[in-house]
């Protein structure tokens, strides 16, 4: 039987979970593409010191000279791949003694004592901007927590003649992959992006893909979803580098439930 616990105190980078292999797939291209070799031992040299820094040890090996400028401009990015290398982060991250623990931990109740006092900073503000812990990180965690809590996003949205005519132009330029329910959930995570930013943008986003998963299959996989997402790159809320990531996340989570549905018959 579990001892009654007074706290129990987490870090996320390195306990957790681990970053290190983003941090080196992101620095590799990085290197690669200014044609500097880059390995296992050079990035061991990076653990623990600034990404400036980390960027003068790699340019140890470059023949020329870069600017201030074009150093910064480097150094930001790899942070822009970091940040869409994280975007594959998921439960596959977790170590099995970390699973364990956690498992253990929710069966006791804790994680839901746990979860309600991160609910509470939340409304104050958003957790992952003040929680100490890197924001990009801490803002996967939330998705989920958050699409467990009531909605702030209204489930319907109230659209006017200028969103029912963009509707339209969506509808004529999908060449027939989107009908009008298509079109209104597209620009619902437009207008979401644009009234409650990006992180809920792509929850909702998620939660649409989701549904969409389940409702559809491979017709949402292959015609829908790419589509839903080349146009939230051509109106700036994603990169295509994002894209490709999200894509990817929910190609995967297609198989996984075909996989499921076959185990089950």
């Amino acid at each position: 039987m579990l001892k009654k616990i007074e706290a129990v105190i987490f870090d996320l980078d390195g306990v957790i979970c681990s970053t290190d292999e983003y941090h080196y797939e992101a620095w590799k291209s990085i290197a690669d593409s200014i044609g500097v070799p880059f390995d296992r031992t050079v990035n061991n040299r990076l653990r623990g010191i600034s990404r400036m820094n980390s960027l003068e040890i790699i340019l140890e090996r470059y023949p020329g000279q870069l600017s201030q400028a074009e150093k910064e401009a480097l150094a930001e990015q790899k942070n822009e791949q970091y940040k869409t290398l994280l975007m594959q982060m998921g439960q596959k991250d977790l170590s099995a003694d970390t699973k364990d623990t956690l498992d253990t931990l929710r069966k006791a109740g804790y994680t839901d004592t746990a979860v309600e006092i991160i609910k509470m900073f939340d409304k104050i503000a958003p957790y992952e901007k003040y929680s100490g812990a890197n924001e990009i990180e801490i803002s996967f965690m939330m998705n989920e927590i958050r699409s467990e809590a009531e909605e702030s996003i209204p489930a319907e949205m109230i659209f006017d003649d200028e969103d029912k005519k963009y509707m339209k132009y969506l509808m004529d330029g999908s060449s027939g992959i989107l009908d009008r329910q298509g079109a209104e959930k597209l620009l619902m995570i437009l207008k979401c992006n644009y009234e409650y930013g990006k992180i809920k943008a792509l929850e909702l986003l998620d939660r649409m893909a989701l549904k969409m998963i389940e409702a559809e299959g491979l017709n949402a996989l292959a015609f829908k979803l790419p589509f839903m997402t080349e146009t939230l790159v051509k109106n700036g809320v994603i990169s295509k580098e994002e894209a490709i990531t999200l894509n990817n996340k929910y190609n995967d989570l297609c198989m996984r439930k075909m996989q499921d549905k076959v185990v089950s018959e």
